[in-house]
C-alpha cells in the first residue's frame, strides 16, 4: 500500500468516523428528549400525588373524627380510612414503579448501534 492510498484511507475513515460520531450524537438527543420527558411525568405524578394525598388525608380524617366522635364506632372509622389511604398510595407507587423501570430503556438504541460500530471497527482494524 503506498503512501498516497494509505492517506486516503486514514482520510476516509476518519470522515465515516465523524459521521457515525454525528449520528450517535443525534440519536442521544432523540433519546435524552424522550427520556427527560419520562423523568418530568415522574416529577409531576410525585408532586400531583404528595399534594392530592396530603389534602385528602387532612380532610377525610377531620371529616370522619367529626362524624363519628360521638359514636361507639370511632376506632373502626379511623381504622377504615387507614386502609382506603394505604390503597390510594399503592395505586400511586405502581405508576410511578412502572414509569421508573422504563429507566432500563434509556438510551438503548444509542448503546446498541455504538456496540455494533465498536465491533465493526474492531474488525476493520484486525485485518
Amino acid at each position: 500500500m503506498s503512501s498516497d492510498q494509505s492517506k486516503t484511507s486514514m482520510g476516509s475513515t476518519a470522515s465515516a468516523l465523524l459521521a457515525q460520531g454525528s449520528l450517535y450524537s443525534q440519536l442521544a438527543w432523540v433519546e435524552l428528549t424522550v427520556e427527560k420527558r419520562r423523568l418530568m411525568g415522574m416529577l409531576l405524578l410525585l408532586l400531583v400525588g404528595a399534594c392530592l394525598l396530603t389534602s385528602l388525608l387532612v380532610s377525610l380524617t377531620i371529616l370522619l373524627l367529626l362524624a363519628s366522635w360521638d359514636t361507639p364506632y370511632r376506632i373502626s372509622a379511623l381504622v377504615a380510612a387507614a386502609v382506603v389511604y394505604c390503597a390510594g398510595f399503592t395505586i400511586l407507587c405502581l405508576r410511578f414503579n412502572a414509569l421508573a423501570r422504563k429507566g432500563d430503556q434509556a438510551f438503548s438504541d444509542t448503546r446498541e448501534e455504538l456496540a455494533e460500530d465498536l465491533e465493526l471497527i474492531r474488525k476493520r482494524f484486525e485485518q
